[in-house]
């Protein structure tokens, strides 16, 4: 049995604190409705695998043609839900190749990560604005554990999603980018950390 002790007052101080640095995005009746504890919140690791060819400049890694797919997507489109808040703590990047395309939910993604990849810079943007940036080499711990657990990064800050607005997950590749010869890349990305739903 898990010897852990959870707080969960001071969860939910935190999660509000979050909320309450985030109420300009946010309706007034998603602070009220947490606050009279109408939010369900549950722990979440939304998952995003997408192929990827490597070239200089900024690849959109979710677009008006994203679909929720299992194992390949939980994201639809460019706006989660108006009735929902995501706040992630933490994230875990993979890589892959395979010799077929469209093969996003087949992969182990396991391999190191290639010279293009390693320099590139990853960014979250909503409503327009950047909300979080990092180079991918950064956020890439594989290896370093015994777990999947082990090879995620707990973020400095969490990176709050609220629903409604429009999100862009970009992947900027430096001059000289240059996709592999002679198979397919594959990207993974988790985000681990809690869902509010109203």
């Amino acid at each position: 049995m898990n010897s852990t002790v959870y707080n969960i007052d001071a969860q939910k101080a935190a999660i509000k604190a979050i909320l309450v640095a985030n109420e300009k995005k946010l309706s007034p009746q998603f602070i009220g409705d947490f606050s009279n504890q109408r939010i369900k919140i549950l722990n979440g690791t939304p998952i995003l695998r997408k192929e990827i060819k490597p070239s200089m400049g900024i690849q959109n890694l979710i677009d008006e043609d994203t679909r929720k797919v299992v194992g390949v997507s939980d994201f639809s489109e460019k706006v989660i839900s108006n009735t929902e808040v995501l706040i992630i703590e933490k994230l875990r990047i993979g890589y892959c190749t395979s010799l077929a395309s469209k093969a996003e939910a087949l992969g182990a993604y396991k391999k190191a990560l290639p010279v293009a990849f390693r320099n590139a810079t990853f960014r979250i943007r909503q409503d327009g604005d950047v909300i979080y940036e990092t180079g991918l080499s950064d956020v890439f711990n594989r290896y370093t554990g015994t777990s999947l657990e082990d090879d995620y990064v707990h973020l400095k800050n969490p990176v709050t999603l609220v629903g409604g607005l429009e999100i862009k997950f970009e992947l900027e590749f430096g001059k000289g980018a240059e996709a592999h010869k002679t198979e397919i890349e594959y990207l993974e990305l988790g985000f681990g950390g809690i869902k509010l739903s109203r």
